[in-house]
């Protein structure tokens, strides 16, 4: 299944893109292994940095500075709830946004991501 956010990114090169550390504004969180086998290139886009929902459970993702991180509903068979909450144990501040389709159940997705995840400003754009 191909994500909203590889359809949306504009691919330049074939690694993983990463500002110097302190210039990352947003992190996309999405199936980089996927992107790579389906020959989609990963975006090199200046304060973004691509990683894969792994790479942020496993701690390899500095989440310090960070305004927004950006995913699917799943990346890597990993849901929103799981990224929420993983999130909130590293002590995130910011934005966390679920790139999906319009949902029947959006509300009630937030309404659970929330009470389990509270410091972390939740919400899902609907495209």
């Amino acid at each position: 299944m191909i994500s909203k956010l590889s359809i949306i990114a504009k691919p330049k090169n074939m690694t993983a893109h990463e500002p110097p550390l302190g210039l990352i504004s947003t992190i996309v969180i999405d199936d980089m292994t996927y992107w790579k086998t389906q020959k989609r290139d990963i975006p090199d886009i200046n304060g973004i940095g691509f990683h894969s929902a792994e790479d942020m459970f496993l701690g390899l993702v500095d989440i310090r500075n960070v305004e927004i991180i950006l995913s699917p509903l799943i990346a890597q068979g990993r849901d929103a709830l799981e990224i929420a909450r993983c999130l909130q144990n590293k002590g995130f501040r910011g934005k966390y946004r679920v790139i999906a389709e319009k949902l029947l159940s959006a509300k009630l997705i937030i309404d659970d991501i929330r009470e389990e995840a509270p410091d972390v400003d939740f919400d899902i754009l609907e495209i």
